[in-house]
């Protein structure tokens, strides 16, 4: 079936690709081109063909999307048909330590192999599946992990007919996350080889996955899009039916897609290459003969590594830029040797070897020729190496530039990093030595110059001390005992325990070496700020390790004693060898940093002319260490001195004569030096520096070395025959080949600073003629250029800098011009040159101290601004009678000038001949006027015929109005008479009104006619029983102030008629009454067993219309009324029922009850809210509970009660009560301790509770919810904890006494805890829904019985029964029910001991009505798969009945799924 469904697929694959090459389907465009453009100088080989370790690693990264830039290929290992296998190069997996890159396989390593043999069943969870957070039951069989896949990549990876020893060393493992579908969670594994990942499947997924993040994502288009498909290792996904037993492969002819995982497909994994012993890659061959080959590499041609040879005896090969000298020596190695030189024509990359037997040299001429190059080969952008082949694994070693012979007095930077540099066998092309520091004896100290060390960052140079910096130093002075390691001891992978007495790392001679690089009495703090830290490896015999130390001084090392050892080593890889011949052949022996094999009291040592001894290590020997120079600031270094004194020196220099350096000054304002090599003039100009400034020039007459030196204390010419003149120069002296320097030297820091002359030229420049200058023009652009045509200047259109700065000119303003000129070669300014500038005389000539001259003119002030209009000032409102002068009028108004320079001038307003409107204080309403002004132009300002005149308008308020006056009372209706007050909001304000509706009336400020003025409040009356109206009107006055508005209040007087009091006891009718009103009067119901009498007039003159009426009538008299309505007791003519109710409820009617012979009476029960009837009893029997009972045909006394509970109280609850308290408990330190609570009651719930006496006050303790609780260990800051529990149900709470913990020290050992044994129900079963409980016996002794723990948690006692017979624990089935389907711990507790055993709860299969899958078998969603139990005797029969069941089943399903497929 999945072979059928398997080829279907491939055919609709085949289908897409057909429709996509017709044009039916876009095919996906784009893609990285697979050739690398030749780079640099069009000799060097492209990265495809030849990458160094950091390109492996950068060089081919993918882009987000998938694609290439670059892309490059590595042979590495083979594949299963013993082929040579081609890996991609992808660069570096951040998530893998080191130096490495990823790779993935061009092409099948293997083919035919299943993802999983076995794709029906699932796994059982093992750990070498893969790593979890938290681990799994079992696996579905598409788990990567857990698969045959994984399992044969992981065989590829250590099984050498793949990959030789060698390989799998450098061979890093990858940690990749995958999912797993079953468990929903994903998981780690950690492998060599891997199988990519993609996100999805379908036609939408066409890129799939490497690296330990999944983060280098490979498209289709550029890394698989032909070949067969290959295993990916991401499952199919979960949510169809049938989806672990499908995995997703990579399908070059489409996309990403899914298959089964019993089908053999290939294998294309990835894997990481550890690079930290690789040199470099490339697609160049080694030589299979001893003629060479001369080939061009095609493009897409895969690299093979070459690994760092160091130590392989491979041999040495230079090569010379000047001569194209290739030079080759064979090493002492047994394997095939071969010289490779690599290029790229501009076009091609090419390759030239030839196997190497001796010494040879290959000119580069020869490669030129055997290539048929037109172009010469440039060696110094070729790569150049000697290789051998081990255990299918190149190593190389590259060549070096031969170094060439110079002058050792004079050397520049470069020549410092490179000139000194060692011959490979430690003798010395080129010879020189530094003055550095000082020794012990306070002398200066030499140094030998080594060149530059690779593993020091920065321009620099390793020392070597030429004689002792110290004498008579012990290595260590303790020879006879080891030293626990410390950690500045040095830096080890894994720290050792203790060091032998020679351990470099911890001697004297170390500890002596680094006080020396920060004591100032060797070297200045200038000096030690020049000194590199150098960090060295050293052996440490005792732990057969090595270790790296970083220090400023170091001791060298040797790589063994006795007289074939002649060489020492410096630098940070011990590469730079020192013969004895060369560099140490006389002087006294000192101290290496080596310790002697075997014995761990002695260190190797210099003998002097001899070779490398060895020594005890409390000897004194001299110390002669190595040291690495900062050279970043170095200018050069020289043999010459400065003059002492300013009359002038000259030496000549000895071959290898002591170099010092000379620093770069610049900053340090020494001065400047220029030299004429036409007049042979040298210019010195001292600066401004307060230390002593020399002028050294230094030359060679063709034999020897010479130098003139003489201190300059200003400006000096020195003329270059006053040289030649002296006894040890030359007759002719060419300056142009001499080196010339101004320097200085701080004596604090005792360095030299220098500055190199400069060359110049001696014409001079008497005058120059500066044109072109607009002169400055009130706002115009001031220009920012001149001319200048004058011969000997360079600049011809020099800048203009205007004094004071701006870009366009302002008004009223002076301009400064200032013009820098600056000489052409050849050229000079002289100190009197002149300037015109526009033909006026400059105003000033300067000749600076760096040669340039400034030139400045100043230009006549700049016009005056012009005003062009006023700006009216706004108008402005001031308070009713204010003067003028009080007005605050502006004294300044705003005006517009041309350039806007000036924005204001002053203005003054006339106020005796307004220009329109008057102003009279004494008017109170709103008035308007406006003057005139007349303003003064300020003095930078031209009036320009402008109007200097102005107006102001002013507006004057009208005056304030009085406050309306207000009564109180308010205006209204009331039922009696008021008196109404009048007020005004303004103070001092007079009031006056009319009572008669009338307008107030004012006349000469007296009221007229029927206006009154307020004084007083004003009464208001009315008549009883009448309604009378008043309306005030009122006006308030003020001088100074507008009248206020009339206001008019209306008031209403209703008196009303008196009215007197009814009282009515016993009945109704009680009220207030006017006289002669007819009041009604009934009286009230009759109390139990009496009837209504007759009325009783307790107060009061009235006549009731019948006093033995139960309702009668009065006319009201004009006082109060009392009436009482009487009852006397009723004969008695029948029975009585009495009614009670108890409490929270009530019964009605209640008490006494008389009912009348052979009648009824009903009683309505009626409980409280939140209660219900208890019991309801007639006659003393209980009836049945209801809320209405009725008597009938009563014919006797009865009885009725009625009790009543509470609703939510249930009868089965029974309140908690402690019967047994915990007692305090006492134990020692490291403990537990046990609390017992013992409780009556039911459906309880415990909680323990501590106090820690820490201010918190009880606390409940996490998890302690059980009749026992046992503590953790404890210590001794527990002693005095308090514990409570606290019991509780829907009953009620009951809580505990306190038991108080004390806790001892443990001074006697506590006694052994037993291991009890469990005797009967040891790894037993139980199933789900089943009656039965679980019962498990122990042999501890149940007087000793403590507890019982499941999964580690204690259990609630109320789960279980214990009993004796040893220990007998039986947990119940509605407990066993709570559990999870699995397995589970089981552990009782005695107060001595445990006994602990599994037990399995598994899943009931009898009756199940869950949903079944397409199979028709029940789903699971736990996928639980539970073993069958041994010793089954079923009958054989069933179970081929149900085996042919299953066949039938079987096929039936595949049917279905062909039929879908058709479909």
């Amino acid at each position: 079936m999945m072979k059928l469904k398997h080829d279907f697929k491939k055919g609709m694959a085949f289908v897409l690709t057909f429709a996509m090459i017709a044009g039916l389907v876009p095919a996906m465009s784009g893609g990285a081109n697979t050739v690398q453009a030749a780079t640099g100088s069009g000799t060097e080989p492209s990265v495809s063909a030849y990458a160094t370790k950091d390109q492996l690693m950068t060089a081919f990264t993918p882009d987000a999307n998938g694609t290439a830039t670059t892309k490059g290929k590595l042979v590495f290992g083979k594949n299963s048909s013993g082929e040579a296998q081609e890996w991609y190069i992808l660069g570096k997996d951040s998530g893998v330590s080191g130096d490495n890159t990823i790779l993935f396989a061009a092409s099948p390593i293997a083919r035919g192999q299943k993802f999983e043999d076995d794709w029906q069943n699932n796994k059982t969870y093992d750990a070498s599946y893969g790593v979890y957070t938290s681990k799994p039951t079992d696996v579905y069989p598409n788990h990567y992990g857990a698969s045959e896949l994984r399992a044969a990549l992981q065989n590829m990876a250590t099984n050498e007919s793949y990959f030789t020893t060698a390989e799998q060393g450098l061979m890093n493992d990858t940690t990749v996350t995958t999912k797993d579908t079953k468990n929903s969670k994903t998981y780690t594994t950690a492998d060599k080889l891997y199988a990519l990942a993609a996100d999805g499947y379908g036609v939408s997924y066409k890129t799939i996955k490497a690296g330990s993040d999944n983060s280098t994502v490979l498209a289709r288009s550029n890394y698989w899009s032909s070949g067969d498909g290959f295993w990916l290792r991401s499952p199919y996904d979960p949510s169809y039916v049938g989806s672990k037993d499908s995995a997703l492969y990579a399908d070059p002819r489409v996309c990403v897609d899914k298959e089964y995982l019993n089908i053999g497909i290939v294998v294309q994994p990835a894997s990481n290459l550890k690079l930290s012993s690789v040199l470099f890659a490339s697609a160049a061959k080694a030589a299979s003969h001893y003629t060479s080959e001369a080939v061009r590499i095609s493009s897409g041609k895969a690299m093979t590594l070459r690994l760092d040879g160091t130590g392989k005896d491979i041999g040495t090969v230079t090569y010379n830029t000047t001569t194209g000298d290739i030079k080759v020596v064979k090493g002492s190695t047994a394997q095939t040797v071969s010289l490779v030189v690599q290029g790229n024509d501009g076009t091609n990359d090419w390759y030239y070897n030839k196997q190497i037997e001796g010494p040879e040299t290959v000119n580069a001429l020869d490669i030129k020729s055997a290539l048929s190059l037109t172009s010469d080969i440039d060696l110094s952008a070729c790569k150049i190496w000697l290789e051998i082949t081990e255990d299918n694994v190149s190593y190389a070693v590259n060549a070096e530039k031969e170094i060439e012979k110079i002058n050792t007095t004079y050397v520049t930077k470069d020549e410092l990093m490179t000139a000194f540099e060692p011959n490979a066998n430690g003798t010395e092309t080129n010879y020189g030595k530094l003055v550095f520091g000082k020794n012990s004896s306070g002398t200066p100290q030499e140094w030998y110059i080594l060149g530059k060390d690779s593993g020091v960052s920065g321009d620099n140079t390793i020392l070597f001390a030429a004689s002792p910096i110290a004498k008579n130093q012990a290595f260590e002075d303790d020879f006879s005992n080891n030293k626990a390691f410390h950690i500045n001891f040095g830096v080890y992978e894994s720290a050792p325990t203790e060091v032998y007495p020679n351990h470099y790392g911890a001697s004297d001679l170390r500890a002596k070496l680094k006080t020396m690089a920060t004591n100032t009495s060797y070297f200045t703090t200038a000096e030690q700020s020049l000194m590199n830290a150098t960090t060295v490896t050293t052996e440490d015999k005792k732990n057969s390790t090595a270790y790296t130390t970083t220090d400023k001084l170091y001791a060298l090392a040797a790589d063994g004693l006795g007289d074939s050892y002649t060489t020492i080593k410096a630098g940070s890889d011990n590469s730079t060898i020192l013969a004895m011949s060369s560099y140490w052949d006389s002087g006294a022996r000192f101290w290496l940093r080596s310790p002697k094999a075997g014995y761990g009291g002695e260190v190797l040592l210099t003998y002097p002319a001899d070779h490398v001894y060895s020594s005890a290590v409390n000897n004194g020997l001299a110390v002669q260490p190595a040291s690495n120079l900062n050279l970043s600031s170095v200018l050069f270094a020289s043999a010459a001195e400065a003059a002492s004194s300013n009359t002038a020196e000259l030496y000549t220099i000895a071959s290898y004569t002591t170099m010092t350096l000379r620093l770069e000054g610049t900053g340090k304002n020494i001065g400047t030096v220029t030299y004429n090599t036409t007049t042979g003039d040298i210019k010195a100009a001292k600066g401004s520096t307060s230390q002593t400034v020399a002028i050294v020039v230094q030359g060679n007459d063709g034999t020897d070395d010479w130098y003139y030196s003489k201190q300059i204390t200003g400006t000096e010419t020195i003329n270059v025959s006053a040289i030649a003149s002296e006894s040890y120069t030359p007759s002719s002296i060419d300056l142009s080949a001499c080196k010339i320097w101004l320097e200085t030297t701080d004596s604090t820091e005792n360095l030299t600073y220098a500055v190199n002359a400069t060359e110049t030229a001696s014409s001079d420049i008497t005058s120059v003629a500066i044109t072109d200058i607009d002169i400055p023009a009130a706002n115009t652009a001031l220009d920012t250029s001149a001319s200048c045509t004058t011969t000997g200047v360079s600049n011809t259109t020099p800048q203009i800098t205007w004094t004071p700065s701006a870009t366009t000119a302002g008004y009223n303003t002076s301009y400064i011009a200032s013009i820098i000129l600056t000489a052409a070669a050849g050229y000079e300014f002289t100190d009197s040159t002149t300037a015109t500038i526009n033909g006026n005389t400059a105003t000033s000539v300067n000749k600076n101290a760096d040669g340039t001259l400034t030139v400045t003119y100043v230009f006549p002030a700049t016009a005056k601004d012009k005003l062009t209009s006023i700006t009216a000032p706004q108008a402005i409102t001031v308070a009713n009678g204010t003067t003028y002068s009080a007005m605050n009028l502006p004294e300044q108004v705003n005006i517009v000038t041309e350039g806007n320079t000036v924005s204001s001038a002053s203005v003054t307003w006339d106020t005796t001949t307004p220009a329109s409107g008057n102003y009279d204080p004494s008017v109170l309403t709103e008035q308007t006027v406006t003057l005139n002004g007349t303003v003064t132009c300020p003095d930078s300002i031209d009036a320009n015929g402008s109007s200097l005149t102005t107006t102001i308008t002013i507006t004057i308020s009208a005056a304030g109005i009085v406050g309306a006056p207000t009564a109180n009372p308010t205006a209204g209706t009331y039922l009696e008479n008021q008196s109404v007050a009048l007020t005004s909001s303004t103070e001092g304000a007079t009031i006056y009104y009319t009572t008669d509706g009338s307008e107030p009336t004012i006349i000469s400020g007296a009221p007229d006619g029927t206006t009154a003025k307020y004084t007083a409040p004003i009464a208001v009356t009315g008549t009883e029983g009448q309604s009378s109206t008043t309306t005030i009107k009122a006006i308030a006055v003020k001088n100074g102030m507008q009248d206020s508005s009339v206001e008019a209040f209306t008031y209403t007087i209703q008196i009303p008629v008196p009215k007197y009091a009814v009282t009515v006891t016993n009945g109704s009718g009680t009220g207030q009454y006017a006289q002669g009103e007819t009041v009604t009067i009934t009286a009230g119901a009759a109390p139990s067993g009496q009837q209504f009498k007759e009325w009783e007039v307790v107060s009061g003159t009235i006549t009731l219309a019948s006093s033995t009426s139960e309702t009668t009538t009065f006319t009201m008299p004009t006082e109060a009324v009392s009436v009482k309505a009487n009852y006397e007791a009723i004969p008695v003519t029948g029975y009585t029922i009495t009614a009670t109710a108890g409490a929270n409820g009530s019964i009605t009617p209640s008490g006494a009850v008389g009912v009348a012979a052979g009648g009824s009476q009903t009683f309505t029960i009626s409980p409280s809210s939140g209660y219900v009837i208890d019991t309801l009893k007639v006659d003393g029997l209980e009836v049945t509970a209801t809320t209405s009972y009725t008597f009938s045909d009563v014919k006797a006394n009865h009885t009725i009660e009625v009790t009543f509970k509470q609703e939510s109280q249930t009868p089965d609850v029974t309140a908690p009560s402690i019967t047994t308290q915990p007692g305090n408990a006492t134990v020692k330190v490291g403990e537990t301790a046990t609390f017992t609570i013992a409780v009556n009651g039911t459906d309880l719930t415990y909680q323990w509770q501590i106090d820690r006496n820490d201010g918190n006050g009880w606390v409940n303790i996490d998890g302690a919810t059980a009749a026992i609780y046992t503590t953790s260990t404890v210590d001794i800051n527990c002693s005095g904890f308090k514990y409570q529990c606290v019991v509780s149900n829907s009953a009620g709470t009951d809580t505990s006494n306190t038991a108080v913990l004390t806790v001892m020290e443990n001074t006697t050992p506590a006694p052994d805890s037993v291991d009890y044994e469990i005797l009967d129900g040891a790894n037993t079963s139980w199933e789900q829904n089943s009656d039965g409980s679980l019962s498990i016996r122990g042999s501890g002794e149940f007087s000793k019985f403590v507890g019982v723990k499941i999964d580690g948690n204690l259990v609630d006692v109320k789960n279980y029964t214990v009993k004796k017979g040893s220990t007998i624990v039986t947990l119940k089935a509605d407990y066993l029910n709570t559990l999870s389907v699995g397995n589970h711990t089981f552990e009782i507790i005695w107060t001595d001991g445990t006994a602990a055993t599994r037990f399995t709860v598994i899943k009931s299969d009898s009756g199940s009505d869950e949903p079944k899958d397409n199979d028709g078998n029940q789903t699971d969603d736990n996928q639980q798969i539970t073993a069958p139990k041994t010793g089954d005797n079923s009958h054989t029969v069933l179970w081929i009945s149900l085996l042919g069941v299953s066949l039938a089943g079987l096929l039936s399903m595949m049917y279905v799924r062909k039929k879908k497929e058709n479909e």
